[in-house]
């Protein structure tokens, strides 16, 4: 089998390629399995890839795209640009990429402009101002706000490097990141947490346990609590139960981590800890618990909130419910692949009909039945505030269709729906059609793979487009 490299903020995958008449095609189903919100491919020149269609100019079923087996293809979504306006959606993509170029030429020029100013500026004042010159402190450009000019109080001294060299640490200077390769025992965590006393490291990845025993973690959470200046903490490997709770621990105290990310499978306890502490804590901006590899922190993914491929069942999605209640910070939700059920997907449904701050959310590849979606939809005639829902994967048939065909005639305000590859048969079908014919606010809906005949899909489209004529599908 051959495979079409696909790249999406950061991250790169291999999705399989389709033969169809003898010739090669990536099917966007096929992409969507593995990145969602995709929704206009670039090629390397940077030009959007159209869809095949046929004589008459109709899409062809299902949607694909020709395949380039040696050339990677970049993917947007509606989340890197505005694409409210259909009918200009690649035009909008391919302006945002020139615009982003142009940027990057120009921030390197900006911040060597910036740097000389100042140095002429130091220059002045110690040949006009000689008695109230001071030796001049240690500066650096702050790359993340080319416009300011920041002191750099405490830098990781040639000492220090030694230490962490002897401790297998390396120091990302450029990032201003620790990268912890193997556990620390309780001597070796006491200098590593001196070194991240000494407020200059940002960032600290751990590719192991976090160390030896308890003493060792109990010495990094105490200082957690207390850092200043740690934005980001990586786990990349699976921690112990005791190491869990000396982290989440440490996040109701912390008031300046951003980005917490994980990776490992969790189960409803450790999903309770979390939240529990995003209760207290209504500060930090993204918490990330995946059963796969995380990123990079170049290649930090969207979501504030990513709970992908876990063993989180109804319980977990109660107690996680209770947090989108209260946690404003939280505005892009993903719990998919996970063991949520209708019960779990109700505990949800609930939170959105209060929550004005959600604006994407992800179930898909759960357990939810009809009465899930009964649930959601319901919510939906409430909730102002989502406008992509992904809820392909599941067990939804003709009732929950029923329901989701109501509230399409309702919502003014989704705008991205992914109902595709449940078990929806000709009738749900009928009353999704229905409401589709009264929205003209959506912008995408897949419905493929589900039991629709051929003939019914097809009215399904014609009947749509004569409302919705932008609508992708």
């Amino acid at each position: 089998m051959t495979y079409q490299q696909v790249q999406y903020k950061g991250q790169k995958k291999n999705i399989s390629i389709s033969v169809i008449d003898n010739q090669e095609f990536v099917l966007l189903q096929d992409i969507h399995d593995i990145f969602p919100k995709i929704t206009v491919l670039l090629s390397i020149e940077d030009n959007p890839i159209q869809f095949e269609m046929d004589d008459k100019g109709n899409r062809l079923l299902p949607l694909r795209l020709k395949a380039y087996s040696n050339d990677v293809l970049i993917g947007y979504s509606p989340d890197d640009s505005d694409t409210s306006d259909n009918s200009q959606g690649t035009i909008a993509m391919t302006t945002m990429t020139m615009v982003t170029k142009t940027k990057e030429m120009l921030l390197p020029l900006l911040i060597k402009l910036l740097f000389f100013l100042f140095i002429i500026g130091l220059e002045l004042k110690s040949k006009f101002f000689p008695s109230s010159a001071e030796a001049a402190p240690l500066v650096e450009i702050d790359e993340n706000n080319s416009t300011e000019i920041v002191e750099k109080k405490h830098n990781v001294t040639a000492d220090d490097t030694d230490e962490l060299i002897k401790m297998n640490i390396d120091f990302r200077e450029q990032e201003r990141c620790l990268n912890v390769q193997r556990p620390l025992i309780s001597q070796e965590m006491t200098s590593f947490s001196n070194i991240l006393e000494k407020g200059y490291v940002t960032g600290v990845t751990f590719n192991s346990s976090i160390g030896e025993n308890k003493e060792a973690t109990k010495i990094f959470s105490e200082n957690l609590k207390v850092n200043s200046v740690l934005t980001e903490v990586t786990f990349n490997s699976p921690l112990r139960d005791d190491e869990i709770e000396a982290v989440t621990d440490a996040l109701k105290e912390n008031e300046k981590l951003e980005s917490v990310q994980m990776v490992g499978v969790i189960s409803d306890r450790t999903t309770e800890l979390i939240a529990n502490a995003l209760k207290i804590n209504k500060k930090i901006d993204r918490i990330i618990i995946n059963g796969e590899k995380v990123p990079y922190f170049d290649e930090a993914p969207t979501d504030n909130l990513s709970m992908v491929q876990n063993k989180i069942s109804d319980i977990g999605a109660k107690v996680l419910a209770s947090v989108l209640q209260t946690n404003e910070k939280l505005e892009s939700v993903d719990f998919s692949v996970n063991r949520i059920s209708s019960d779990g997907a109700k505990y949800i449904a609930q939170a959105l009909s209060f929550n004005e701050h959600v604006t994407s959310l992800d179930l898909s590849k759960n357990k939810i039945s009809d009465d899930g979606a009964i649930a959601i939809a319901e919510a939906l005639k409430i909730n102002k505030s989502v406008t992509f829902l992904d809820l392909h994967g599941n067990q939804i048939a003709d009732r929950g269709a029923k329901a989701i065909g109501e509230m399409l005639s309702q919502n003014t305000t989704l705008h991205y729906f992914h109902l595709d590859r449940n078990k929806i048969s000709d009738i749900g079908a009928k009353h999704i059609e229905k409401g589709l014919c009264e929205n003209k606010n959506l912008s995408m809906f897949w419905l493929s793979g589900n039991q629709i005949s051929d003939s019914v899909n097809t009215e399904i489209h014609e009947k749509v487009s004569e409302v919705n004529k932008g609508l992708l599908w």
